[in-house]
């Protein structure tokens, strides 16, 4: 089952697979898809960034402010009392109508934005690293300080582990361009050794799939697949899974190559 939501972060990631882990189904695996830096990025709770999506965090105050604002009551103070007034925890409701009606505005008499199944291309475009050198501050800094998971995917981790099930790391499959601008260069070769070493540490699985969809034409933007390529990209992960859970190490490297 694909559980993926839109425009989040791992702190939300973390309440939810708390909230699956308490219901009567039993979970064997746990597939978590990143790319770049997030598994080590530390939350981001500030106002104007819980909104949408993200405003799953108001309702259960306590635990994302463990996250956001450890050992802080002000910060969970906040959260609660957010949770207590919808027009407040639910603002980008009418944020939404705003932006689009200015967004309509915007291409009066210019030339209109391409748009995707997802929304705005430029604005998952906006995902990546602005440029090669940030790309290659952010990665020197994890792996210089070596750097662990951040707490909320620390949490999924221990979740997993204390209900029996398996955890993955899925180094998702990226565009063409950016496999060529960013994920070519030798510092993203030392920060995959550092994310590796660091799931081994946890008994976490590391799956490396980003160069898995070669076509720029089986992506949607920069960090979305089309259907053709989700499609290509599910069928090989599900092959490699069960290789893996399987033990049957001999055929995966086949796979692979």
């Amino acid at each position: 089952m694909n559980l993926g939501l839109g425009a989040t972060t791992p702190v939300e990631h973390s309440l939810i697979l708390k909230r699956a882990f308490e219901r009567q189904a039993h979970i064997k695996y746990v597939i978590y898809g990143f790319f770049d830096d997030q598994l080590n990025a530390a939350p981001d709770g500030a106002w104007q960034d819980l909104i949408g999506n993200r405003a799953f965090s108001y309702y259960f105050p306590k635990e994302a402010a463990s996250f956001y604002t450890p050992n802080s009551r002000l910060g969970e103070w906040r959260l609660e009392i957010t949770q207590q007034l919808p027009m407040l925890a639910e603002r980008s409701s009418l944020w939404d109508r705003v932006e689009l009606f200015r967004r309509r505005l915007d291409e009066i008499g210019m030339p209109k934005q391409m748009v995707n199944r997802f929304g705005r291309v430029g604005d998952f475009n906006a995902l990546e690293a602005k440029d090669v050198p940030s790309f290659v501050q952010r990665c020197d800094a994890i792996v210089e300080a070596r750097k662990g998971f951040s707490t909320p995917l620390q949490a999924m981790i221990d979740l997993a582990h204390e209900h029996g099930a398996k955890f993955f790391l899925v180094e998702m499959p990226m565009s063409p361009k950016h496999l060529q601008t960013f994920y070519s260069l030798p510092v993203w070769a030392e920060m995959r050794s550092h994310l590796q070493s660091l799931a081994r540490e946890q008994q976490v699985s590391y799956v490396t799939a980003s160069d898995w969809v070669t076509e720029a034409t089986n992506f949607e933007d920069t960090v979305h697949l089309n259907e053709s390529g989700a499609r290509s990209f599910s069928a090989r992960l599900g092959l490699t899974l069960s290789h893996m859970t399987s033990g049957k190490k001999n055929e995966l490297v086949a796979n692979r190559k």
